[in-house]
């Protein structure tokens, strides 16, 4: 996709919720086999959801804080965008739940884009173009409850990590803002759940944990990561997407501050960082301690790894998410130094 400028945008303010529970990756009795993976993901802890928590009441959170600490009430808000696989119902979606539990007017655009890992440039973007129809505010609701407690699936259960991220965006003068986007659909068996859908149907048999095709113990309404195919795609593309998104902001390389990459894991992020021969410093992660968690976890690296940092005045920021689809985006953000972020355990 061509890169598209996105005038005016303006993220005046963004919070992201962590579960409170932690757990550690690796305790007493680990096997080699989790070590190992601890070390080559590079995750050593991560955060969450407890019992009957859900993704949607962390996104009712932090709607009702950020909506506080930004000094505005639900009259203030136009539209709410909910970007998630975890919603609580198949239908109706999450956005319909929190335009009600959050009590927003009746008048309030609310619906869910389910996306993942590309998810968080995806919202601005769909958010951007609601402003320039007119509407004068949107909260994006980016996230999932991607942790399943108990899974056979040893890789998933080391990777994957709960989080939930609210952002209001508006129109705002000198703001600059750029977007670009791609989508593999024939790369759709990378990353998927075989059971669920109109093509298998959950049936009793779903859920019965077997040696499937790579080798891995699991159920057909378990995620199916290929790891090799996940890898190859995000380094062969993802320093090629850094480096146009640079040139369109008419930078070069070494004057962005930031590059904000979805934390996939360590080894898919040092390469593409390898590839781009930049420092280790314009890289932020928050994979060490906060998981893979999806189309969340831009933001959420922006406000535990770069809070008052990524929001200075003229501090030029470009993010990447890229994964289930195959899909991926990228924003090119330039701050103004009003922009407020916090980070919240919920």
């Amino acid at each position: 996709m061509k890169h598209i400028g996105l005038n005016n945008l303006f993220i005046e303010g963004l919070v992201s919720v962590s579960p409170a529970k932690k757990i550690n990756v690796i305790k007493e009795d680990s096997s080699d086999k989790i070590k190992r993976l601890s070390r080559s993901i590079g995750i050593e802890s991560k955060y969450v959801c407890s019992e009957g928590q859900r993704f949607s009441t962390l996104g009712e959170t932090g709607i009702n804080f950020l909506l506080k600490e930004l000094k505005l009430s639900t009259d203030d808000v136009d539209g709410i965008i909910v970007v998630t696989q975890s919603p609580d119902y198949i239908i109706p979606g999450t956005a319909v739940l929190l335009q009600d539990r959050c009590h927003f007017g009746k008048s309030t655009l609310a619906y869910d884009i389910n996306l993942g890992c590309s998810g968080y440039p995806y919202g601005l973007f769909v958010a951007h173009g609601h402003l320039m129809s007119g509407m004068k505010r949107v909260l994006i609701v980016v996230g999932d409850q991607s942790y399943s407690p108990g899974t056979t699936d040893e890789g998933h259960g080391v990777l994957f990590g709960d989080g939930c991220t609210v952002t209001s965006v508006t129109l705002g003068h000198e703001h600059s803002a750029h977007f670009s986007c791609g989508t593999d659909g024939s790369g759709l068996e990378a990353l998927y759940i075989p059971h669920g859908g109109k093509v298998r149907p959950v049936t009793r048999d779903s859920h019965d944990v077997k040696l499937d095709s790579t080798g891995v113990m699991r159920s057909g309404t378990d995620v199916v990561l290929d790891g090799p195919a996940i890898h190859n795609f995000s380094v062969g593309l993802v320093p090629d997407e850094l480096t146009k998104m640079a040139k369109e902001m008419q930078l070069e390389m070494e004057e962005v501050d930031y590059f904000v990459l979805h934390q996939a894991n360590k080894m898919i992020n040092n390469t593409i960082r390898m590839k781009l021969k930049l420092p280790i410093e314009k890289f932020p992660e928050s994979l060490s301690d906060h998981g893979n968690t999806s189309s969340a976890s831009i933001p959420i690296t922006l406000t535990a790894r770069l809070d008052g940092k990524w929001n200075n005045q003229s501090t030029k920021t470009i993010m990447c998410g890229f994964g289930i689809g195959l899909s991926w985006s990228t924003l090119g953000y330039v701050a103004n130094g009003q922009e407020k972020s916090f980070h919240l355990y919920d």
